[in-house]
């Protein structure tokens, strides 16, 4: 046997196992891709029935609504907060930061604090 007989059945046995490397990624890549459209279809499956156990739970508009955003607590703190501000102990920005407001809305609130006294 020469060694140009050699390196041609070498060159034909590396072109096989190159061509069964491919095949198999192509067949590894062809599975993956099954499981990531069942993966997707779950997970769509999942989110469908979240979405139907929220609606059931909280109604169509979910809890939008239904929570009070006003007590007497958090009113009395909001009063207490503009009037460190009217006495200066607070800047416009931290009593604005402090109770959420803007400065428009807490200007006019200071004011009629400071009218009732």
């Amino acid at each position: 046997m020469s060694a140009e007989d050699n390196s041609s059945k070498v060159a034909r046995l590396v072109s096989a196992a190159a061509e069964r490397d491919v095949a198999d990624a192509e067949q590894y890549l062809e599975g993956c891709t099954k499981r990531l459209r069942q993966v997707k279809e779950e997970l769509f499956e999942i989110r469908k029935q979240a979405w139907k156990t929220r609606r059931e739970k909280y109604g169509e508009r979910w809890h939008k609504g239904s929570y009070v955003r006003s007590c007497s607590a958090c009113h009395q703190m909001q009063r207490t907060i503009i009037k460190y501000h009217n006495e200066g102990i607070l800047t416009e920005g931290q009593a604005c930061k402090a109770t959420g407001l803007d400065r428009v809305s807490l200007r006019r609130i200071a004011d009629e604090l400071k009218e009732k006294g």
